[in-house]
């Protein structure tokens, strides 16, 4: 049986909840239907850690064959430098470090990319759009 290629999957970010009298902490979470698609391709997904550390980075993709940026909140305006007012609960500055280092080296490294949505708008900031 054939290796299945490593896809690092750059989670979305889930702000600390309250469910009844519990405080639930902040969660690093993936969509199913994006774990179910990788498989059905022949992948083998693998949800990374949000982190700004370069060398945890690295770390993930000297095991990655390719990796998967999906959406979620929309990129911060100020990122491509419009400084308008803008909706704050619409954006995720912690995904914003975390992806933007990550697609960044990835690109240096040439691996494969697959961007959807949010994935293609931050995509198109670190290439400096």
């Amino acid at each position: 049986m054939a290796r299945r290629p490593v896809v690092l999957v750059a989670p979305r970010w889930v702000p600390e909840s309250t469910s009844g009298s519990e405080r639930i902490a902040p969660q690093e979470a993936i969509a199913d239907c994006f774990v179910d698609a990788i498989l059905a391709a022949g992948g083998l997904p693998l949800v990374m850690s949000l982190t700004e550390d370069e060398g945890v980075i690295d770390s993930y993709l000297e095991l990655a064959d390719g990796v998967a940026v999906p959406g979620g909140q929309d990129v911060n305006p100020a990122l491509w430098g419009d400084e308008s007012p803008y909706d704050e609960s619409l954006l995720c500055g912690v995904r914003d470090a975390f992806e933007l280092k990550l697609v960044r080296r990835v690109l240096e490294l040439d691996k494969p990319l697959f961007a959807t949505c949010r994935g293609m708008q931050l995509l198109n900031v670190a290439l400096g759009g």
